[in-house]
């Protein structure tokens, strides 16, 4: 008798750890998290007392496994581990996100990426997926109705994934969309007048340095240096995040656009080789139907450069870049001697060597008759630990993505000591800026404590203003902004769907809230044809 009791007992620890892995894939993928989620953890913990009361009293006899029931399991798990594991490392689980990972990078490159910044979080989602499926398989030889419950929780999976979501969009469209219905057909700012002196534009992206750090204990000190340069400059203290801006190049779509990175659509394996994509031709056209800052500048006689701390083909930057009047776009592989310079990461450039960059080009432009735009991305502070260069004068702090923020700081500050030198301060607007809210990282919980506060970094010097402004908006609202801080005269104040964030006309996340204006910009098709064309080429 109790050898038999203690049996029906070891059938119990399959059975809970199944329900509790399934519940943990599913927090991270479903898109009814939370309400929908809590209720149907809320069944399957009340129907799985009921049948471990059922083993305990009456004990389980074995039967036969049916394969299609394992498979099932397996392809829920297929079409879900994907999105779970994107928000375990990156806070986004969405198709477009995926969509445009896959479209805009090269295999290779993401897996090098991956098994060098998430190899410890890879093999935990390995060792979850093959023990849930063997826990399954034991669920269904011993458990009582066994099979009925693993056909629940597959179904549930399948049906609550944001791929499933995706396709039922294609069929019952958003109401939100209608938000911004009206802003389509006018997405090219409409200029009344143009300045009659043009300041150069200095845009640094700071990858993935949000406001947030310098309200938290990990990174305040940190980041004392950028507050005191936004304490200097025209600070914007309200600019959330909104879908599509979630990644770099989003961030930079929306800042020099008005809108976000949209997905062309389901990938074309045909656009490029699967491995590292170099024997079939790139995208020559990025999101072609809008008129973006580089569009607007290079047309009044701007010269315009831009340097990326990484390779261009991630997430096709340059190829972005180049479509909207950039002149001269040049990444990690585009300096002479690349391959032997040590001051590199896995990412690309170390912030020192880019800085080093970066001001070579800018003593280059100043020489020149025409007025110009220099842009950088930097990489230091990217997740999930940081970047910090080995040159960096300041000292190690805990955790290291504080030391990255910290020597990013400083090579900004040095920066912008350049400019003093040089005698360009009072023609030059340099704008400091996150590319977006920073994903998981070794301060993630901190940041996840003050979710719904978190904000993007936004200050501009040279303005002769040091002012907070803190009217609510988006990285969409930067684009018409920008122009109006150089001296142009836009009708409504508005550029792409953004609103310029000196005007008194309402952005539409005043309107609404960035919920609502996710919503409105997430899966929308008219906006995909209005950024894209028709076909999304």
């Amino acid at each position: 008798m109790t050898t038999s009791f203690f049996m029906r007992c070891a059938v119990l620890f399959p059975l809970f750890y199944l329900v509790w892995s399934y519940l943990w894939f599913l927090k991270r993928s479903t898109v009814f998290y939370p309400n929908g989620y809590l209720l149907f953890a809320t069944f399957l913990a009340a129907h799985t007392l009921i049948l471990s009361g059922s083993i305990l009293v009456r004990g389980s006899n074995p039967k036969r496994v049916r394969y299609e029931v394992v498979g099932l399991l397996s392809f829920a798990l297929l079409v879900t581990v994907p999105f779970a594991f994107m928000g375990s490392a990156f806070g986004q689980r969405d198709v477009a996100s995926l969509l445009i990972s896959i479209q805009e990078n090269q295999i290779g490159q993401l897996a090098e990426i991956g098994l060098e910044g998430f190899t410890p979080l890879i093999r935990y989602y390995l060792m979850h997926i093959i023990l849930l499926l063997a826990a399954g398989w034991v669920v269904l030889w011993l458990v009582p109705a066994g099979t009925p419950t693993i056909l629940t929780m597959a179904v549930f999976l399948i049906g609550s994934s944001p791929g499933s979501h995706f396709v039922f969009s294609h069929f019952y469209p958003n109401p939100d969309h209608a938000l911004i219905a009206d802003r389509l057909d006018k997405l090219a700012p409409r200029i009344i007048a143009a300045p009659e002196e043009q300041k150069n534009l200095v845009i640094i992206y700071l990858e993935s340095l949000e406001r947030t750090y310098r309200d938290i204990p990990e990174t305040k000190d940190a980041f004392a240096i950028f507050t005191e340069l936004e304490n200097k400059g025209l600070s914007f203290t309200e600019i959330g995040q909104v879908a599509g801006t979630e990644h770099t190049i989003g961030g930079i779509v929306a800042s020099q656009c008005g809108v976000p990175l949209v997905a062309k659509g389901i990938y074309n394996p045909r656009r490029k080789d699967p491995i590292y994509g170099h024997a079939l031709p790139k995208i020559s056209q990025f999101m072609p139907k809008l008129t973006c800052l580089g569009d607007v500048l290079a047309q009044a006689g701007y010269q315009l450069s831009y340097i990326n701390g990484s390779t261009l083909d991630l997430y096709a930057k340059g190829d972005f870049l180049r479509t909207h009047s950039f002149h001269s776009v040049r990444g990690l592989e585009d300096f002479e001697g690349w391959e032997n310079e040590p001051r590199t990461n896995v990412w690309g450039m170390n912030d020192d060597l880019l800085f080093e960059r970066v001001t070579d080009e800018l003593i280059r432009m100043s020489k020149q008759d025409n007025p110009f735009v220099l842009a950088a991305l930097t990489i230091a502070t990217h997740g999930p630990e940081g970047y910090p260069d080995s040159t960096c004068p300041e000292p190690e702090m805990e955790p290291i993505i504080a030391t990255a923020i910290a020597c990013t700081g400083r090579l900004v500050t040095n920066l912008l000591e350049e400019i003093e030198r040089l005698g360009l301060s009072d023609d030059t607007l340099v704008v400091l800026q996150s590319d977006h809210l920073s994903m998981r990282n070794s301060v993630h919980q901190s940041l996840l404590e003050r979710e719904s506060a978190r904000r993007n970094f936004l200050t501009v010097l040279g303005t002769g203003e040091n002012t907070i402004i803190e009217k609510q908006g988006s990285m969409v609202d930067v684009y018409p902004t920008l122009l109006e801080l150089l001296g142009y005269q836009l009708k409504e104040g508005a550029a792409g769907i953004g609103q310029s964030l000196l005007s008194q006309r309402a952005t539409f996340v005043e309107q609404s809230d960035l919920s609502t204006l996710s919503s409105a910009l997430s899966l929308n098709s008219d906006l995909k044809k209005s950024v894209w064309g028709e076909n999304g080429n």
